[in-house]
C-alpha cells in the first residue's frame, strides 16, 4: 500500500510513493476494534522504518479513528534534509540519521517518546535523547544533545578563504539542550570545548541562544587560547605572540554586543563593541579599544630583527606604498555603514619607539 493513505489518520503530510506493509491481530466489533502485536514497515529511497509490537484502538465512527496508538520503532534516513518531506519546515543537510523510540498517540497528537537519535557526518557526530510532544507541528521538543568530532580546521577554512595552516588542531566536543518548537528553537546549557588542553587553539565556550531561527537573543561566553604564532598569523595577518582572552557576546534582535579582555604576549588589552544590523545588513558599528601598554614586539611590529620563529611583518626588499597610495587604499577599504571608534593607548614601546598617551577617534 502507499503510505500517503495514513496522512489523514495521523495528520502528517506523508508523501506518496512510500511503500507500506502492515499486519496485526484484531479483536472487537465494527465500532471498537483493538489491534495488537502489529508490525509496520515503510520505506522509500531516503527512509527505512520498522515498528514492532504495535498496539492501537480503532473507533471507525469517531472523528479521530485511531487512538491509544503505541509503536516502538527504528528508523534510518539517508540525511537529515529528508525530514523536510514530512514536516512543514526545511531541515538542513547534516548527515545520515538513525533513530529509535516510541510513536505514541494517546488522544489527538502523535508524539515521540524515549527518542534516541544519532547523526553521523564527516564533520561531526551528534547524539540526541528526549521527546517531541507533537510531531505534526514539531512542538514540545525537549532534547539533550552531545556533539563530538567537530573538525575545527574545517570550520576555520570555511570562515577564512586563505586559511592555510598545516599543523593539526584539536577538535571540539560538547553538549546542549534543545527545546521549543519549529517556530522558536531554544538552545540552553551550551558547553563546547576543545578535546585536548595546551594545543595551538584551545576553546571553552558556553551560554544560551533563544529564537534561533528568527530574531535570536543570546548570551555566550568563551575562553580562547592561541598558542602557535603560525596560527595567529593565519588568523590575524600578524606574526603575533601567543594570546589568550575571554569573550562575552550578547545578541538582541537588531544588535550584537561584544566585550573582550585579552593578553598578547606582555600586552594586555580590552575591547567593547556594538554592531547594529537589520537582517543580513550591518547598519552601524561602535567600537572602543583600550591598551595600557602596547609592546610592538608582541604584534611582530617595530622590530629591527624578527622574533625567532616568526616571519617578518614585511618581506625583505618589498616596495613600500607611498603615503598617497596608503591613503587611497585605506579609503577603499572603508565600509559603507557608520563607524564610531575610539582607541586609547597609554604607551607604545619597541625598537627605537617610545610613545605616550595616544588617543584616536574615528567617526564617519
Amino acid at each position: 500500500a502507499d503510505a500517503s493513505l495514513l496522512s489523514p489518520i495521523f495528520h502528517l503530510d506523508l508523501p506518496r510513493h512510500h511503500h507500506l506493509a502492515a499486519n496485526w491481530k484484531a479483536q472487537g466489533d465494527g465500532d471498537r476494534i483493538q489491534l495488537a502485536d502489529g508490525k509496520i514497515h515503510m520505506e522509500s529511497s531516503d527512509l527505512n522504518m520498522t515498528a514492532s509490537g504495535v498496539t492501537a484502538l480503532l473507533l471507525p465512527a469517531e472523528e479521530q479513528p485511531v487512538t491509544r496508538f503505541v509503536a516502538p520503532f527504528t528508523l534510518e534516513l539517508s540525511d537529515t534534509s529528508a525530514l523536510s518531506q514530512y514536516v512543514h519546515h526545511e531541515v538542513p543537510a547534516l548527515g545520515a540519521v538513525r533513530l529509535r523510540g516510541r510513536l505514541v498517540r494517546p488522544e489527538t497528537h502523535l508524539q515521540v517518546q524515549k527518542l534516541e537519535a544519532d547523526i553521523s557526518s564527516s564533520e561531526f557526530t551528534l547524539k540526541s535523547r528526549g521527546e517531541i510532544a507533537d510531531l505534526h507541528t514539531l512542538s514540545g521538543i525537549d532534547l539533550r544533545n552531545e556533539i563530538s568530532d567537530i573538525d575545527t580546521k574545517h570550520l576555520l577554512k570555511a570562515l577564512l578563504d586563505d586559511f592555510q595552516y598545516n599543523k593539526p588542531i584539536d577538535g571540539l566536543r560538547g553538549s546542549f539542550k534543545l527545546t521549543g518548537s519549529a517556530q522558536a528553537w531554544h538552545v540552553n546549557d551550551l558547553d563546547l570545548h576543545s578535546t585536548m588542553e595546551n594545543g595551538p587553539l584551545e576553546i571553552h565556550a558556553g551560554g544560551s541562544i533563544h529564537n534561533v531561527d528568527h530574531l535570536p537573543t543570546a548570551e555566550l561566553k568563551a575562553a580562547i587560547h592561541l598558542r602557535d604564532p603560525d596560527l595567529l598569523q593565519q588568523l590575524t595577518g600578524l606574526p603575533a605572540s601567543p594570546s589568550s582572552g575571554d569573550l562575552l557576546v550578547k545578541s538582541e534582535p537588531y544588535a550584537l554586543s561584544l566585550a573582550a579582555n585579552a593578553r598578547t604576549g606582555s600586552t594586555r588589552w580590552s575591547a567593547d563593541g556594538v554592531i547594529k544590523h537589520r537582517g543580513q545588513a550591518i547598519k552601524g558599528v561602535n567600537f572602543a579599544l583600550d591598551i595600557p601598554h602596547l609592546h610592538l614586539a608582541d604584534l611582530g611590529l617595530g622590530l629591527q630583527t624578527p622574533v625567532q620563529g616568526q616571519a617578518p611583518a614585511v618581506a625583505p626588499n618589498a616596495p613600500l606604498p607611498s603615503p598617497d597610495e596608503e591613503f587611497y587604499q585605506a579609503i577603499e577599504k572603508l565600509p559603507e555603514y557608520p563607524i564610531e571608534a575610539a582607541i586609547t593607548v597609554g604607551q607604545i614601546t619597541g625598537d627605537n619607539t617610545d610613545i605616550h598617551d595616544l588617543d584616536i577617534l574615528v567617526s564617519g
